[in-house]
């Protein structure tokens, strides 16, 4: 009886066992499928419809573009040029109609404002030919549609203009070289080089006969000043400063100049050789414009030894003869109440003035003798 007990008691845990194990199968079974119902449902749900682009109507004859010579283009001319076959990628074929008509509008569009954009520039460029080949361009709206006959007739025609352009910027000698040949392709290398060299040198103002040759050659290589890199500036600035200053103390007195030869710009020089330069600079600047005043005022001028020391008067009419002002007029008088921390704080902008203007005034005096 007792071992019965146990047997049935035993089986029935068992079973108990089970159950529970299948309702958590069967809760956990539940919650997959309301997981995979809601997933589902996110994934079958029709996406909200989007926006339509309004589209404007265009009217066939209205007139777009008006050429240079005259020749109309209308929205129909317009829509006859562009190529209307757009071709679409895999995944946008399956897509919604609509998605497939935003996308075939957008391109069309794209195109057509490119053609607008190439007649435009065609009509450019037909005005910078001559009368005779102009003439032969005017019922094509592009180069595109242009025969392969009048594209070379145009190519050539660009090739002669560059190689004449170049012959008035050349020296006489090389000139003369050059207009043996009927465009830049035939010319040698070596002849070649030297035209590159002075287009160049004439495209950036004489600057490349100024500047050592290996910035030269680095310079050349550009078609504009805005294309040159900012370090390249750099070094030909460092380059023009040295040469600024290596000419500026072959000026100077032997005594100077040798003193002188052992820095490399203006702002290496110790304070007194600075000044020392600086006082025999203003004195040559100051007899060179005594040189321009009639001798009576310049006799009355040698009175003083610098510009500073010329009394108001006799400095206007000086100036008035000139035509420009030889001294700065400054307001450093200082108020009434006036605190000592200002009037030295304005003794040294003064300072600090004197020897910016003594940097610019040795640049300004090379300058006017080169």
């Amino acid at each position: 009886m007792s071992k019965q007990f146990a047997s049935s008691s035993k089986l029935n845990l068992s079973v108990e066992s089970r159950g529970n194990g299948f309702r958590k199968v069967a809760k956990w079974a539940l919650g997959i499928a309301a997981v995979i119902s809601a997933t589902n449902g996110i994934v079958e749900a029709k996406d909200e419809e989007m926006p339509r682009k309004v589209t404007v109507e265009r009217n066939p004859n209205d007139v777009v573009i008006v050429t240079s010579r005259g020749k109309k283009y209308t929205n129909k001319d317009i829509e006859d040029l562009i190529d209307k076959k757009v071709y679409l990628t895999t995944w946008m074929k399956h897509s919604k109609d609509d998605r497939k008509e935003h996308v075939i509008s957008c391109e069309l569009n794209r195109r057509r404002r490119n053609m607008i954009n190439a007649i435009n520039k065609f009509d450019e460029l037909v005005n910078e030919l001559p009368e005779s080949l102009a003439n032969k361009l005017v019922e094509y709206p592009t180069k595109a549609h242009l025969t392969k006959e009048l594209t070379d007739e145009i190519d050539a025609y660009f090739e002669k203009k560059r190689l004449t352009d170049a012959i008035k910027t050349l020296p006489e000698e090389l000139a003369q070289e050059v207009a043996n040949y009927e465009s830049m392709d035939e010319i040698p290398d070596d002849i070649k080089d030297q035209v590159d060299w002075h287009l160049a040198n004439h495209r950036f103002n004489g600057l490349l006969e100024r500047i050592s040759e290996e910035l030269a050659m680095e310079v050349a290589k550009y078609h504009s000043h805005r294309e040159i890199p900012l370090k390249l500036v750099e070094k030909i600035n460092a380059d023009l400063r040295k040469k600024e200053f290596s000419e500026f103390i072959k000026r100077l007195p032997t005594d100077l100049a040798q003193q002188a030869e052992q820095y490399s710009s203006f702002d290496e020089l110790p304070q007194e050789l600075g000044d020392a330069i600086h006082a025999h600079s203003y004195k040559e600047y100051f007899e060179k414009i005594l040189k321009d005043l009639p001798e009576d005022l310049a006799q009355q001028a040698r009175k003083y030894p610098t510009i500073d020391d010329i009394p108001e008067d006799l400095l206007a009419k000086m100036e008035s003869h000139l035509g420009f002002v030889l001294r700065h007029r400054g307001t450093d008088e200082t108020t009434d109440g006036a605190t000592d921390e200002t009037n030295n704080s304005k003794k040294e902008d003064l300072s600090k003035k004197d020897s910016e203007n003594k940097t610019g005034f040795w640049s300004n005096l090379f300058k006017s003798k080169s």
